[in-house]
């Protein structure tokens, strides 16, 4: 008996719900890890008897200096790192939850085999940003995420999308379009959070 086209996309969406859902719990616990160790040195240092530390050195004026590029090295280096996790977890959930999302509507209603062509841009596809654009998104993003988080439509997988059927990548475009998958309220209030306790060490650095 032969296999219809439908049944191999179904095969195909099962396989890719299950990495893509490993890599995103993956993504999720690396997250939540470098955002506690993240909060526990800052808060320590909140809390510390001795800050700015004085083995940085004799003088206070220079404990300051040296203290408050520390945290600030660190704390740049921290964001980039917690920010990649949760952008890159959003990026899979809203994979798994459009994979979903087709499975069960396929369930009472199979598409039919020239519905699942491979996937055609339309003409008015975006272009993506230019470098100054993509600099002033990265900048304006680390200190409140968008709910976008692509800027062409190829930035959706990594193989040509051609080799995927249209209705999966147009869902994805949906679900991306309208910030679906992992709530982007979570995304944006660890990344606050972090902000404001690199501002309380900074201040305390300072006048301390």
């Amino acid at each position: 008996m032969c296999t219809s086209k439908y049944e191999h996309t179904e095969k195909l969406l099962i396989f890719l719900h299950e990495g893509f859902l490993r890599y995103h719990n993956h993504k999720e616990n690396m997250a939540w890890a470098g955002t506690a160790a993240f909060v526990a040195a800052f808060g320590a240092a909140l809390i510390s008897k001795d800050w700015p530390p004085a083995w940085v050195s004799q003088d206070l004026f220079w404990q300051r200096i040296a203290t408050s590029i520390g945290i600030t090295i660190i704390a740049v280096l921290a964001g980039i790192f917690v920010k990649w996790q949760l952008r890159n977890r959003r990026w899979a959930s809203i994979r798994v939850d459009a994979i979903e999302y087709l499975l069960f509507t396929w369930l009472g209603n199979p598409p039919r085999d020239e519905d699942l062509k491979g996937y055609e841009a339309p003409k008015d596809s975006p272009k993506g940003l230019c470098r100054t654009q993509k600099v002033f998104k990265f900048v304006k993003d680390s200190f409140w995420p968008s709910k976008k988080i692509y800027t062409k439509e190829s930035s959706l997988t990594g193989a040509p999308l051609e080799t995927y059927p249209q209705p999966l990548i147009d869902t994805w475009i949906d679900y991306e379009k309208h910030g679906r998958g992992a709530p982007i309220s979570h995304e944006r209030l660890i990344t606050v959070t972090m902000w404001v306790f690199y501002v309380a060490v900074l201040v305390r650095t300072i006048i301390n």
